[in-house]
């Protein structure tokens, strides 16, 4: 017989009860990479505490579905980052803060100025300048990718090419992903048969809620 979403929702409750001194203590020494770890656990635990909340009413659950798809990403670019070398990857995860940093702070600068001083040309060349970072795919290809410089879509086939996720695993991730990405773009199934169809309305919600649910306990 299927799980149930209450069966879900209480196996949820126990996971965050039991990890909770997991995600508070913090290891002794650590490299680079489990720094990394650390902090994409505790993200991950909020997640986890949100989608948990949002499953208090079941017409929640197409938003429930929608931020598990973060959840997701986090965990498909850690298996990455292992297949590729834990501390490489963690030193160009690093690195890449830099870069961030630096956007937001000459952002935050121009957002202080009144619009007469705003330097449009400064502001042009400024983007110019990030955009030069990115590789030329990417650009061709008129992304914004992540810290890795490819998509999360690129990320699961390259593992899966590489026999890290077995077809088992690859279908169903792929689903996954694809069903919170329906939630974070807009889409005619959410919309006709979601939004505009109060009977279904429930059902569909249900349906996501037990998604979000399922993929935040095995992940």
């Amino acid at each position: 017989m299927a799980i149930t979403t209450e069966e879900l929702r209480k196996l949820t409750k126990e996971l965050l009860e039991n990890t909770d001194e997991l995600v508070i203590s913090y290891p002794k020494n650590p490299d680079d990479f489990l720094q990394i770890l650390v902090g994409i656990c505790r993200k991950n635990k909020f997640t986890l505490e949100a989608i948990d909340y949002l499953s208090n009413d079941i017409l929640y659950g197409n938003n429930a579905l929608a931020i598990m798809r973060s959840m997701l990403e986090d965990v498909i670019m850690v298996e990455y980052m292992i297949v590729k070398g834990k501390t490489q990857m963690a030193l160009k995860f690093k690195e890449h803060l830099d870069k961030q940093i630096k956007i937001i702070k000459e952002f935050e600068e121009e957002l202080l100025k009144d619009s007469d001083e705003v330097d449009l040309k400064k502001l042009e060349a400024d983007f110019q300048e990030v955009e030069e970072e990115v590789s030329n795919e990417v650009k061709k290809k008129n992304r914004r990718h992540s810290w890795i410089g490819k998509s999360v879509e690129e990320v699961i086939d390259e593992l899966h090419e590489l026999g890290v996720l077995k077809d088992f695993d690859f279908r169903r991730i792929t689903m996954f992903y694809t069903l919170g990405s329906w939630k974070n773009h807009l889409n005619p199934y959410d919309v006709v048969t979601t939004y505009l169809d109060s009977e279904r309305q429930t059902t569909n919600s249900e349906h996501s809620l037990k998604q979000a649910l399922m993929f935040g306990i095995i992940s």
